[in-house]
Formats: structure tokens, C-alpha cells, sequence
């Protein structure tokens, strides 16, 4: 007996990260931003690893089904995800890195490319409703062209976005000295203080992310009387694309 195109692996673990992702996103309001960054990283990463490994099948129709899903219906979605990242929203990038001609930066929103990705994957979804006349080779051809054609490029405009801010900005680090900040805690004077159970499992939390963070921002925490700089008070300054980012304080 001939195995269904909607049987072979490849479609199953599609089906399961498309899913995924679509919970990451529509969960990501109620997340803080290092956290929906978190898991917005990974399921971005099963997604197109997912996309590329879809089978290349030959349709069995020349039609494209159409869309039964109501336009606009994740609009809302977006506006929250954009107020969730705020400054870390927008970004630059060439829209054609190998055109020579091609040199001005484009500004993208992040928000509206997770927006964008998620539509994809609704709409993919949803050609498994019991109602669609759709054959499964039909479906898995769809689903490999929506990656080749559209959502594939988002998705590896967002990944490299998410890695820097995870990994280059440390916002995770960032963040959790404003949340510092904000419960009317100096790190630098706690660790002047003996030391009590709390402020002892404080300063021991903020030396672990300390260790992940760029050495000057490290040195401008620890340094004695200088009060904890808000997030909003570092900027990422350097031009080309090809040199990290320096994150320091802003003169006052």
C-alpha cells in the first residue's frame, strides 16, 4: 500500500515545528522580551531546518488552493509584538546582498516579519482542515513552495536579528538590570553591604550574567559608586556591518 506524502517524516516534523512556532508567537505578549527572544530563537531555527527538508514532490493539480483563513486576523498580534520589543523592533538590512548595485539599507520590523511567517504557517496549516478538497502531495508541495518562495527568507532575516540581540547586545543581561533598577536595587552598593542570604544569591546571580556580558559593560557595573545604567542609557554604536557592536553608556 502506497504511503501518503503527509506519512513521510519530513512532513510530520513540518507539521509539528509550523505548531510550535505559531504558539511561540501568539504567546510572546506575555513573555518578557529575553524570553520570547529565547524561544522565538529555537523555534525559528526547527522551523527552517523543518521548511528545507520538505520533500520535492510534482503536484498533482496546476491550482493553487485558495485561502480560507479571514485577512488581517493577526493585525493585533503584531501591534503587541512590536510594543514587546520596543527599540529592538526595527532593524537594517541589503535587501539583495550579491546585487553590487544594491548598497541602501532597507528598515524591516521584526514584529512584521514574525507576522508575516505566521500567516504562512496558518495558512499551511490549514490546508489539513477535513473540509479542503486537497490531495496530500498537493499540500506537501505547498508547504515547500510557501519556504522557497516567502517564508524561508523571513525566517533567516529574523534568526540572524534574534542572535544578535541574544547573543552580541546580551539583552538578557541588560534586562535583568533594569528589573534590578526598577525594584530600587544598586547592585554596586548591595555588594558593599554584608552580606544577608538575599543580597548574597543577588550578587551571585548578577556575577553569572556579568560573565556573559561584553567586558565594558561588565567593568561599568562593578565599578565602585556608579549607579546601574537603564537599558535605554546603552547604545550600540560601530558602522560596518563586519565589526561588533560596542555597548557603552551614553554621556550624560
Amino acid at each position: 500500500m502506497k504511503s501518503s506524502a503527509l506519512d513521510q517524516p519530513a512532513a510530520r516534523v513540518y507539521c509539528e515545528a509550523a505548531q510550535r512556532f505559531s504558539a511561540v508567537v501568539r504567546n510572546g505578549p506575555q513573555q518578557s522580551v529575553a524570553k520570547f527572544l529565547r524561544d522565538v530563537d529555537g523555534a525559528l531555527a526547527d522551523l527552517y531546518s523543518a521548511g528545507s527538508r520538505l520533500p520535492e514532490l510534482e503536484p498533482d493539480t496546476e491550482e493553487l488552493p485558495e485561502s480560507n483563513l479571514p485577512p488581517g486576523r493577526n493585525q493585533q498580534l503584531q501591534g503587541s509584538l512590536a510594543k514587546l520589543l520596543g527599540q529592538f523592533d526595527s532593524y537594517r538590512e541589503i535587501f539583495d546582498p550579491h546585487d553590487p548595485g544594491d548598497t541602501e539599507p532597507v528598515q524591516y520590523r521584526v514584529s512584521l516579519d514574525l507576522l508575516e511567517i505566521l500567516d504562512d504557517q496558518d495558512y499551511a496549516l490549514s490546508l489539513l482542515d477535513p473540509g479542503r478538497v486537497i490531495t496530500p502531495t498537493d499540500v506537501v508541495w505547498q508547504w515547500r513552495f510557501g519556504f522557497t518562495s516567502h517564508w524561508g527568507r523571513h525566517v533567516a532575516s529574523v534568526l540572524r536579528v534574534v542572535n544578535n540581540l541574544l547573543y552580541t547586545q546580551f539583552i538578557e543581561a541588560l534586562e535583568s538590570v533594569r528589573r534590578h533598577q526598577e525594584g530600587s536595587i544598586c547592585l554596586c552598593s548591595s555588594l558593599r553591604r554584608p552580606r544577608t542570604s538575599s543580597s548574597a544569591s543577588c550578587a551571585a546571580n548578577f556575577h553569572k550574567r556579568k560573565r556573559r556580558m561584553p567586558s565594558s559593560v561588565s567593568r561599568l557595573l562593578t565599578r565602585r559608586k556608579v549607579a546601574v545604567p537603564a537599558p535605554s542609557q546603552f547604545t550600540s554604536l560601530g558602522g560596518s556591518r563586519s565589526h561588533r557592536p560596542i555597548l557603552r553608556a551614553r554621556k550624560r
